[in-house]
């Protein structure tokens, strides 16, 4: 038997324009938000999260979308605004989440309470990884990633997602990775979290 499972889940999908994802630096707000001139077709791309099962414990890295971005499973402008808190967040990002698809419920139909998870871990804080944290009883991430994000507030998260939670920051502790930050999570070596930049400055 495999020391460690990863279970991969498909929570929905989030519908951007290409140059969000693939844009890079040149990526600015208004092209983002589909506001620029130049226009592409907007894109669809699957949110993921992953549950992690080791022999004593089980992590989750990433939310997903709540499922108050989809009541009914479909499409929803006016829930999905609601639930992001951002009118700008739904120029951005255009998410959807069918029935029975939100992290929680297939957490649940795995025979796991959200409960029993042990450590929730959020890679950045956008929407579409951050959105679900409500589901869980709380979570963590980069005391970098949240700071940058505070000063992105408009674009970048809603504190409401985590309402009634706890956050937990934590601070990079050991040097594994391409940038030489990590968090040994269980701090015996075992399960390293590896700060990977690009996708936010942090």
């Amino acid at each position: 038997m495999s020391e460690y499972k990863v279970h991969i889940i498909n929570t929905g999908k989030v519908r951007i324009e290409p140059e969000l994802a693939f844009g890079g630096d040149h990526c600015s707000t208004p092209k983002a938000a589909s506001f620029s001139i130049k226009k592409s077709p907007k894109i669809s791309l699957p949110v993921n999260v992953f549950l992690l099962e080791t022999l004593d414990k089980l992590i989750l890295l990433d939310t997903g979308w709540d499922r108050s971005m989809s009541p009914n499973g479909v499409f929803d402008k006016k829930t999905q605004i609601k639930s992001l808190g951002s009118s700008l967040l739904y120029h951005v990002n255009q998410g959807v989440v069918p029935k029975g698809m939100t992290a929680s419920e297939q957490v649940d139909k795995l025979g796991i309470k959200s409960s029993d998870i042990d450590y929730v871990v959020i890679s950045h804080l956008d929407c579409d990884h951050a959105d679900g944290l409500r589901q869980f009883k709380d979570a963590m991430v980069a005391r970098s990633e949240y700071e940058y994000a505070k000063k992105h507030l408009y674009i970048r998260f809603k504190k409401k997602w985590w309402d009634g939670m706890d956050l937990n920051l934590y601070d990079w502790n050991d040097n594994q990775g391409p940038f030489g930050r990590s968090y040994d999570l269980l701090g015996d070596k075992s399960i390293e979290l590896i700060n990977i930049q690009g996708h936010t400055a942090e």
